[in-house]
This record gives structure tokens, C-alpha cells and sequence, in this order.
């Protein structure tokens, strides 16, 4: 694996939820993710910081459970915390997320529960803290390109 840069142009980070790293890692059912492990990386010591999911998530975004231990909504877990989203300039982030039904949807639909989405839980009034809506920073996977 080359080098790392001293300066990141992009940053894609890609959480699978409910498989095991042997499910994913190495494994013939996952060429493309197999392949940009190999090309950019693989956190190989990353591990849950609590369970359930939400926890992680926002641990991995801001730095610490914020002292949620479950899985509800976000109107459960209304957060005024620093996160990730936060310290990037405005704009400069996007959350794709797998069978949301709309942009920065805060209801469960298919396998995407609203409480597994970190900027959607880290955000006041629909307003994230980068100033923008999360509205279009937040967008299923298959509207991305999308900005209604």
C-alpha cells in the first residue's frame, strides 16, 4: 500500500452495518469493497465503542457516545455537540444512505433506521451545523445526485 498523503483531498467512509469483517473482508461476495480496501485502506483495528448501532455512530462523528446508550429517534437525542459535519467547511460533506425514502429523512424506512444517522441526529431544526439544510446533505444512495 503507497504512502499516505500529507493532505486529504476526499474522505469516503464506508460502515457496514451488521456484517462481520470476515463477511466483507476477503470475501468473493465483496469484490469492489475488497478492492478499494486494497487501493486506499482498511481500519483493521476499529472496533464498536457500545452496542447498539447508534452509539457508534455518533462516536465515530464526534468523538464519544455523547452518553447515548440506545437506538432512538433523534428527537430523542437532541445533540449540540461538535462533530465531524461541523468542522468541515460548509457544503463539504455528504451522507449517502441506504434506502432512506427522502433527503435527510427522520423516519425508519426499509433497512436504514433514522437513529443509525449520525447527521441527522446532529442536527437543530433541520438545520446541520455547517449552516446549510441537511436536506441536500443528506441523500439516499439513490437520489445523490438529487437536490430537492
Amino acid at each position: 500500500m503507497p504512502e499516505p498523503p500529507s493532505v486529504y483531498d476526499h474522505v469516503v467512509w464506508i460502515v457496514m452495518e451488521n456484517h462481520s469483517y470476515g463477511q466483507i473482508v476477503g470475501s468473493s461476495d465483496a469484490p469492489y469493497l475488497n478492492k478499494l480496501a486494497g487501493q486506499a485502506g482498511l481500519a483493521t483495528s476499529f472496533y464498536a465503542e457500545a452496542h447498539p448501532s447508534l452509539p457508534n455512530y455518533i462516536a465515530m462523528t464526534s468523538g464519544s457516545t455523547q452518553g447515548i446508550t440506545d437506538d432512538n429517534p433523534p428527537a430523542d437525542h437532541p445533540l449540540s455537540v461538535p462533530s465531524i459535519f461541523s468542522l468541515l467547511p460548509s457544503g463539504e460533506s455528504r451522507s449517502l444512505e441506504e434506502s432512506m425514502p427522502a433527503n435527510c429523512s427522520r423516519t425508519d424506512s426499509g433497512t436504514t433506521r433514522s437513529a443509525t444517522t449520525p447527521r441527522r441526529i446532529t442536527q437543530t431544526s433541520g438545520v446541520s451545523a455547517l449552516g446549510t439544510t441537511c436536506r441536500w446533505l443528506t441523500r439516499p444512495t439513490s437520489r445523490r445526485g438529487s437536490r430537492s
